[in-house]
């Protein structure tokens, strides 16, 4: 299993704070705070909103195919 290091001020702060104010382990805030971020992934992902924007995109026409069709050079790029 792999170690989580990290040397981001900004994430480290955090966990100096909630460590310090809830008087839990460093290990302890970080295995909490996944596990409330997990829930909430979890219960906000609705695969039945995706298919209802699917639906709405399936009503889009289609576009037009260009007149001129587009020259790529070696690279991929148009020419």
């Amino acid at each position: 299993m792999k170690t989580i290091k990290t040397t981001n001020r900004r994430l480290l702060e955090k966990q100096a704070r909630l460590t310090t104010r809830t008087g839990m382990s460093e290990e302890e805030v970080i295995d909490q705070a996944l596990d409330l971020f997990e829930a909430h992934v979890l219960t906000s992902f609705k695969p039945e909103s995706f298919e209802a924007l699917f639906k709405q995109m399936d009503r889009l026409p289609d576009l037009p195919r260009p007149q001129v069709p587009l020259t790529w050079d070696q690279a991929g790029l148009p020419v």
